[in-house]
């Protein structure tokens, strides 16, 4: 219904999550995408006095220096490497200037857009086949709330007091889980990931930090 999942119009009362990223890039104006998106996300979106939202080429830099830092057959054990991506991408890199060109110069109709895509992010954060396949293997499971209200805290709270539930359920990791945990292995990677757009975004780490962030709470 609307617009596709890349489209970058609004048709409606609907539009694609790239179209109002490019929106904000080129105005960060919450005014423009209002009609698009909850009126708590555009009240988050105005607390938050961004400047500007990230892009791909954000963090193009940091891909390239993972690139260059690692060797081909490292390259390899990315978990969506493989079939010869490793060497389409260092052979790719000295070519392109931006992440659309380096893109451009591995997708193929071997590779698609997509896995290209993952491939980028897990070069960057360091996710290999061996720790991936050992997490499931472990079956390492947990889940992380995000956001929740206060009848939804009351829920939570009832649930972990009669110990209902089968996975862990994180609220606060610096509180709940240690290094030690084997759980940390698979959370350390989501851990990264928040920091290095964080890191990106606000030019610091520790007080957007998913480690220490706590879950939003609906009034």
């Amino acid at each position: 219904m609307g617009p596709g999942y890349h489209d970058l119009s609004g048709i409606g009362n609907f539009a694609s999550a790239s179209g109002i990223r490019k929106i904000l890039n080129g105005t960060m104006d919450t005014t423009t995408i209002r009609e698009w998106v909850p009126e708590a996300t555009a009240q988050v979106l105005e607390e938050t006095k961004l400047q500007r939202s990230l892009s791909e080429n954000d963090i193009y830099p940091l891909l390239v220096y993972r690139i260059l830092s690692s060797s081909t057959e490292r390259l390899g054990e990315i978990l969506a490497s493989g079939e010869g991506l490793e060497h389409k991408l260092k052979r790719a890199l000295p070519k392109s200037s931006n992440m659309n060109e380096l893109k451009s110069a591995v997708k193929s109709k071997r590779y698609t857009e997509t896995r290209i895509n993952r491939l980028m992010i897990q070069t960057i954060i360091g996710l290999h086949k061996k720790q991936f396949f050992k997490i499931l293997d472990d079956d390492i499971l947990y889940a992380r709330v995000l956001a929740l209200s206060k009848r939804g805290g009351e829920y939570l709270r009832y649930v972990k007091k009669n110990e209902l539930n089968r996975i862990p359920i994180l609220t606060h990791i610096r509180k709940e889980i240690n290094e030690d945990n084997p759980i940390f292995e698979l959370l350390s990677y989501d851990i990264l990931a928040s920091d290095i757009f964080n890191h990106l975004l606000f030019g610091e780490i520790y007080s957007h930090s998913d480690y220490v962030k706590r879950p939003f709470v609906k009034i």
